[in-house]
């Protein structure tokens, strides 16, 4: 028998909550807030008033490629300058991302349930907040 333990609604939710709840502390800019499970499939999102059209759909790009490659995308980038590999060499290109501020998320054994993605900050303002939400989960 084959057990999976999966990211849910619940703690979706919970992750975006605690990164809108610590925005105003880190940035004012508008941001876009995304979870996705392991596969990539969105979750839960939001996008604060004033975020852009652009913003929103980087910040799913963001989780879905964390949650994909089973990498952060800081760990992504550096793994993909290293092989001297285009973006476009991963499929999709209008769906991968590399930027930071996306997380992959982890479950206590280091299983990928999947990615969290913020965008509308300076990438280290999104990365801390995709941080914040993972500590608002324990799996």
């Amino acid at each position: 028998m084959y057990e999976k333990t999966i990211l849910d609604h619940t703690d979706a939710l919970a992750i975006v909550d605690a990164m809108m709840a610590a925005a105003p502390g880190i940035t004012n800019q508008p941001l876009a807030l995304a979870v996705v499970d392991d596969r990539g499939e969105l979750l839960a999102f939001a996008l604060m008033d004033g975020g852009t059209h652009f913003g929103r759909h980087y910040a799913v790009r963001k989780a879905y490629t964390a949650s994909r490659m089973r990498l952060d995308l800081r760990d992504f980038a550096a793994q993909r300058g290293a092989q001297s590999r285009n973006i476009s060499d991963y499929g999709d290109s209008g769906f991968v991302a590399s930027a930071r501020g996306g997380l992959a998320i982890r479950t206590s054994q280091g299983i990928v349930v999947g990615g969290v993605g913020v965008s509308g900050a300076t990438p280290d303002q999104d990365e801390e907040l995709a941080n914040i939400g993972l500590q608002a989960v324990s799996l």
